[in-house]
């Protein structure tokens, strides 16, 4: 975003579009009306082109996490309907004149409608910039990209952001043997990214609801970040293993569970657990005043009692050790019949992650291996039934909504990760060795050769700290 007080135009958002995508032409020839700003075509253009500029970052994501070049992208209802409120109006448009499809992606309960560009732009090999200069529009689209509080709690990790460069030489050659020749959107949209990080005022950074921090490195495809140079030099990359079963530990270890104050994380993220939390300590206090009989249970005593008897737990007992030893992924390959690690590591977290409703053979499976590890996920997802990706389908389809239970076991351990790394970690080297270069994505810390052992160090001595025992660090 540029600013300019005596220019006009310097206050602005580049959507990235289709070279072949002609806004102008296609609303001259096939007018729109929707429910809002309905005499003002430049705000019905600009809305347009922000609600395709989502789906391009949408699918831009997909893309970076090896996804295939036609593959389909949801878009977030809640910022878009914060940007612009009839945006299904907009969608509704762009299938109609043909720039996007929806996909086919009618599984009731567990996907909702997602879109893709149509052949005619998708074979488009170019992107363009086209600008929003709306005032008001503007500043609400900065805010979902750039969060001032964020800088001001991190400017520290903010400011490293300006010793970042691209090795394009380096890049180039990455890009060639990432992307076939028939995959140049991927491509392109991976150099949009890369020049975006070069330039200051096209930055992202914000902190998600988790605490988790986005910047511009977020969404680079990871082989792509061997081109980045701090100074000059490359970046190495140090990576708790097993992050989220590592932070979950704390779950299940009572002296943690207190310190980390996990408890009050949990009520903080799931409004029934602590409604009925609330109905209890009213009863209670009703009991010690002499008023009758409790007659509730605190709703996380079953979770307490798996503390208290965790070695005589066996399920319990065998996940604990199996995070410790960082073998969990590789019993689940078995367990799953997934050769493959990462992939059976995704499947497990989207259980973990989904309502405890939907059922799947995976699930049973786990289900049978780790029967109270399942009963803690289902008491921690108490409430949770409405995914973002909705369930159902069509008009009826049934999305989560601002408001709606979120995953508490996601929200929990994530905010435990990212107080560590960051509120922990890298506060902590910052503190006492300011001149270490620091970049940060969600369970990773990168530095640069120089400084990576002591980074190591850190981040080992204050896991112990923090949870008890140090997780195992790669270095990437």
């Amino acid at each position: 975003m540029k600013k300019n007080a005596f220019n006009p135009f310097g206050s602005n958002y580049a959507c990235r579009l289709p070279e072949n995508l002609d806004l102008d032409k296609i609303l001259q020839e096939h007018p729109f009306t929707p429910s809002f700003h309905k005499g003002n075509p430049i705000a019905i253009k600009d809305r347009l082109a922000l609600v395709l500029d989502m789906l391009m970052g949408s699918l831009s994501i997909q893309w970076s996490q090896g996804e295939d070049k036609d593959c389909y992208a949801n878009l977030c209802s809640a910022i878009l309907q914060d940007l612009v409120r009839d945006y299904n109006r907009y969608l509704a448009y762009a299938v109609e004149v043909g720039i996007i499809e929806k996909g086919e992606n009618y599984i009731v309960g567990q996907k909702c409608t997602s879109y893709r560009f149509t052949e005619v732009y998708r074979t488009s090999r170019r992107l363009r910039d086209q600008y929003i200069y709306e005032t008001v529009l503007v500043k609400k689209i900065w805010s979902h990209i750039r969060d001032l509080e964020a800088i001001k709690k991190y400017q520290h990790l903010f400011d490293q952001l300006y010793h970042l460069s691209v090795d394009w030489l380096e890049a180039e050659e990455i890009l060639k043997k990432l992307y076939g020749k028939d995959e140049f959107r991927k491509k392109e949209l991976q150099r949009d990214t890369l020049r975006r990080l070069e330039d200051p005022e096209r930055w992202t950074f914000k902190t998600g609801e988790t605490g988790r921090l986005y910047t511009p490195i977020s969404n680079l495809n990871k082989k792509l970040r061997k081109a980045l140079r701090y100074n000059g030099e490359p970046l190495v990359g140090l990576d708790i293993k097993n992050s989220i079963p590592y932070f979950s530990l704390a779950l299940f270890d009572a002296a943690n569970y207190r310190r980390l104050g996990i408890e009050e994380l949990i009520f903080k993220n799931n409004d029934r657990l602590r409604r009925r939390y609330d109905r209890y300590d009213e009863d209670k206090e009703r009991e010690e005043k002499g008023e009758g009989r409790t007659r509730k249970t605190h709703p996380l005593v079953m979770l307490v009692d798996f503390q208290n008897e965790l070695d005589e737990i066996p399920d319990l007992k065998e996940f604990v050790e199996l995070v410790k030893s960082g073998e969990l992924y590789e019993l689940l390959m078995v367990l799953f019949n997934i050769p493959d690690r990462t992939e059976a590591k995704k499947k497990f977290l989207a259980i973990l992650n989904a309502p405890s409703h939907w059922e799947s053979q995976r699930r049973e499976s786990l289900v049978i291996r780790f029967p109270r590890l399942m009963k803690v996920i289902e008491l921690l997802n108490e409430g949770y039934y409405k995914t973002k990706k909705g369930i159902g389908k069509g008009e009826t389809k049934i999305k989560w909504q601002p408001g709606d239970q979120v995953c508490t076991f996601a929200y929990v351990t994530q905010q435990l990760e990212a107080r560590f790394v960051l509120d922990v970690v890298c506060k902590a080297i910052e503190e006492e060795h300011p001149e270490v270069p620091m970049l940060t994505l969600h369970d990773c810390i990168f530095t640069t050769p120089e400084y990576f052992r002591l980074v190591h160090s850190y981040m080992a001595r204050l896991a112990i700290e923090f949870m008890g025992f140090a997780p195992r660090i790669e270095v990437k």
